[in-house]
């Protein structure tokens, strides 16, 4: 798993970027919850779960595939950060922004030794 931001991530196989999220589950806001009992009367545990879910995006495993996924991804954090109605150049500046950030850690896991002295 690659983590990208607090709430996206890449899982990697041998031909596939997919598009991962952190989601977190609240069981009794689940049309299953039943007043927290379940089938046989017992106490269900009211306790939210966090796991990295799938979101059936996927992408080739190569340069342009991994680009394509962190575009995807820089769209998600921006759109979902939007509170209401948004103008168009502050939309295009929030999500300049996000893929300058990405961008920057990219190019920071791409070289490990930046601003390291190696004698």
């Amino acid at each position: 798993m690659i983590k990208v931001t607090e709430r996206f991530g890449l899982e990697v196989d041998t031909h596939n970027y997919m598009l991962m999220e952190y989601r977190t589950t609240d069981p009794t806001k689940l049309p299953t919850w039943n007043n927290g009992k379940d089938k046989n009367g017992n106490d269900k545990d009211p306790t939210p779960t966090t796991k990295w879910a799938s979101l059936n995006k996927y992408y080739p495993a190569s340069t342009t595939g991994l680009a394509s996924a962190l575009q995807e991804i820089a769209h998600r954090e921006v759109r979902e950060g939007l509170a209401g109605d948004v103008e168009l150049k502050d939309y295009v500046a929030q999500l300049h922004a996000m893929h300058n950030t990405l961008k920057k850690a990219l190019e920071t896991a791409l070289t490990p030794n930046k601003g390291k002295h190696t004698h």
